[in-house]
Order: structure tokens, then sequence, then C-alpha cells
């Protein structure tokens, strides 16, 4: 048997053929979708387009119904105030019929009624116009003459035909058009289908193919196995080495791959950065004073109030708590004073950080002390709230102002608030001056934003 002869040619072709007509199917489904939505599009395009024209028919009968209930009102009141939707209809009902007649250019039938509907609008506005002027000239009985001829009723009746005749056109082309449509996607889905099946059986022929073909390789095999027969005692050895070669290739890249797994672990366990640690505990009190702030919210339902001292002498009872044994006190100096719901949790926010600061700072070495709260009415017509957190610790010394994190906060949530804030000794000249910072809200106003 020869070993490389070659495959019949009607199963090559077949191999080759396939391919090509599935490729060729894929890329008239895309032409046919993009079709689809082509032509989809420009019935909804026409669609909108006759009920433009509908739309601007319609504006056209109001104007020239407008124009003729202004004469009329003007002819029984002599009041000029009642011409003006006449004038307007003078004005507008031009540039109306300019506008329908470029909507319709491109329908002969169509574009013929507008011609006949704006010489019978110039007709009826002339009708008007007449009536009007004798009307002004103080010929009464001329005017009235002039409406009981019936030529404006007969034009006005001409007018409504000729846009009844639009729309019933309009309705008709319409319905073509979703017919039209219609058959569109019926014919499209058919094809989907068709090319769909094409598919299908390009898949299963494909198949057929290569079960051939695979048919064809193993009486290639056959014949080439009855050749290396012979030579299958010398490669032995060789086929042992190269086995042995790929188990100890095999057991190497496990060794490595268990020392990357090793080092990982190892890498995992040592990431336990104090500092990391710190930073996240900081946010963590953060997160739990807004939190506690949070849980505390009792509004009033009628105004999306709170009352704020319960509020916040709640709050404060927490962090006392959480100063554990530390001989500082924390009292609460403060008016029966209402917060609104969206900023309730703002102060709470304020609070914390100036109390924790206050804590941090105020009071080395375990230094026993006070700090005091305050919230209170601004005493002026504005209505605005002054907040105070003053202690009576060691104060603080001259220096560049603070950039840690909770001055920036305090400072973000000032702004956000529409506050003013000021911090300086409590007690200049005393032994412990202490510190206060003093926060001035402007007051609330429903356009004020939320904090």
């Amino acid at each position: 048997m020869v070993l490389g002869r070659e495959l019949p040619f009607h199963v090559a072709l077949r191999g080759v053929s396939a391919p090509t007509l599935a490729i060729g199917a894929i890329i008239a489904t895309v032409i046919l979708a993009a079709w689809v939505n082509f032509r989809g599009a420009e019935s909804a395009r026409l669609a909108t387009h006759s009920l433009d024209i509908r739309a601007n028919a319609e504006r056209v009968l109001g104007q020239i119904r407008d124009a003729e209930t202004g004469q009329r009102g003007y002819l029984l009141t002599g009041d000029r105030k009642f011409l003006e939707p006449y004038e307007a209809a003078v004005r507008v009902a031009p540039i109306e019929i300019d506008s329908l007649a470029r909507l319709v250019a491109d329908n002969p039938e169509q574009a013929g009624r507008v011609a006949e509907m704006r010489q019978v609008i110039d007709e009826k506005m002339a009708e008007l116009r007449a009536a009007i002027d004798a009307f002004n000239r103080s010929e009464r009985a001329s005017a009235v003459a002039i409406i009981a001829r019936g030529t404006g009723k007969v034009a006005m009746d001409r007018i409504r035909d000729i846009i009844r005749d639009m729309k019933i056109a309009e309705d008709e082309l319409r319905a073509r058009r979703d017919e039209n449509a219609q058959q569109r996607r019926l014919i499209g889905s058919i094809l989907s289908i068709a090319i769909l099946s094409l598919l299908v059986f390009l898949g299963w022929r494909q198949i057929s193919v290569t079960i051939q073909r695979n048919r064809e390789l193993d009486e290639a095999n056959v014949a080439l196995e009855e050749r290396v027969e012979a030579r299958t005692a010398e490669l032995s050895s060789e086929k042992l080495r190269v086995e042995a070669l790929l188990s100890d290739v095999s057991h190497r890249v496990g060794n490595n791959l268990a020392m990357v797994s090793a080092l990982i672990s190892l890498q995992a366990r040592q990431s336990d950065s104090p500092q990391v640690k710190q930073e996240l505990e900081k946010a963590q009190l953060r997160i739990q004073a807004i939190a506690a702030g949070q849980r505390r919210l009792r509004l009033h339902v009628e105004t999306d109030e709170v009352d704020a001292r319960p509020y916040l002498e709640d709050v404060l009872a927490e962090i006392s708590r959480a100063m554990g044994e530390r001989a500082v006190s924390i009292s609460l100096d403060m008016e029966d004073i209402r917060l609104s719901g969206r900023e309730a949790v703002s102060y709470v926010v304020l609070v914390n950080e100036l109390v924790t600061n206050a804590l941090k700072h105020a009071f080395p070495n375990g230094m026993a002390g006070t700090i005091r709260v305050g919230l209170h009415r601004s005493g002026d017509t504005t209505g605005g709230l002054i907040l105070s957190v003053e202690d009576d610790g060691v104060g603080q010394a001259p220096a560049k102002p603070s950039t840690g994190l909770g001055s920036q906060v305090i400072a973000s949530m000032t702004r956000s608030m529409r506050g003013e804030a000021a911090s300086g000794p409590a007690h200049p000249g005393a032994e412990r001056q202490g510190w206060r910072t003093t926060i001035r809200f402007a007051p609330r106003t429903e356009a004020a934003p939320a904090a």
C-alpha cells in the first residue's frame, strides 16, 4: 500500500467547500439582519413622517378656526382683543402651510391637496379681512352681509374636507407600509430559517466528511503500522528513556508549583502591617460613630426632624463608654433644638471628631478633665445654630495647621453644612488654657444642600 496516497478529489472538495459555504451563510445572515434593521428604521421614519403631516394639518386647521373665532368675537363686541387669534393666524398660518408643503413634497397627490388648501385658505382669510375692514369703517351691515353670503363657511368646509382627505391618505399609506413591513419581516424570518437549515446541513456534511476522512486515515495508519512494526524493537529503549525524562519533568514542575504555593502562603501570613491595622481601626471608629448616630435617629414623621438633646446624649454616652477608665467627663449644654433628619448624622460626625481630638490631645498622661459640648441658637435674626466643643486641658502650642484626616473631615463637613469654624484657647492666660472649637451654621432653608 502506498503510504502517501492522496484523498479522493470529491472528499477534498467537500472538505473545502463546506466551511466556505458556512462563512457565506453567516455573511448572508449578517446582511439580512442589517437589511431588516434598515427597513425597520425606514418604516419608523415614514410612520413618524405621516404623524407629522397629520399634526401639521391639524395645526393649520386650528389656526383658521382661531382666525374665524377671533373675527366673530370682534364683530360682536367691537373689542380689538378678540382680534388677537386672527392676527396670530395671519402670521402663523402661512408658515404652517409652507411646512406642510415641505412635508408632502415627495407625494404629488398630497402636494396637490396642500396647493388647493392654500388657495382656499387665502380666500377664507380674504373674506375674514373684508368683514373686519367693513366693520372698521362702521359698515356693520356690510360686514354682516359678507358673512351671510356663506362663502366663508363653504371655504371652511372645504378646508376641513381637504385635511380629512389628507389624513385618510396618510392612514392608507401607513397601512400599506405596515403591510409591506410585515411581509418583509415574514420574508426575513423565512430566509433566517433557510440559512439556519443550511448551516445545520453544512454541519452534518462536515461531520460526514470528517468521518470519511478518519476512516481513510485509519486505513493509512494500518499500512504505516505494518511498515513501522519492524522498527518497534529498536525504538523500545528510546521510548522508555523519553518516558523517564517526561516523568522527571512532570515531577520537577510539581515541586516548583509547590514552592510557589509555599511562598505565596508565607507572604500572606507576613502581610499584617501594624500601620494598616491602626488606620483600619481609626476608620472603624468613624464608621461606628456614624452607625451609632444612624441607629439613634428618632425622626418626627411630620417634620423629618430629631430632638437633638437625647440624640446627642446617647452619642456622647457611647463615646464615654469607649474611653474606658480615663478620668475625663463629657457634658452636654444645649437648648431644646430639633435637627433636620438629613443633617443629624453630620452633627454626630462633627461632635465625634471634635471630642475624639480633645481626648487625644488635651489630656496627656492620664490627666483628668472635662469636655463640654454645646449646641445653641445663634440668638440673632438669622436663626442659625452654634456648635462648640471646649475642654480644660493643656491647650495646643502654636503650630502649623493640622493636616490629619480628622481635621480634613471636620473642614469638609463644615463646608458641606454651610458653617464657619473658629478655634482657639478656651481660657487664655490660665495654667490650663484648654481649647475651644466653635462652628456657626447658617440657617436652614429648603434650598440648602444636604450634608
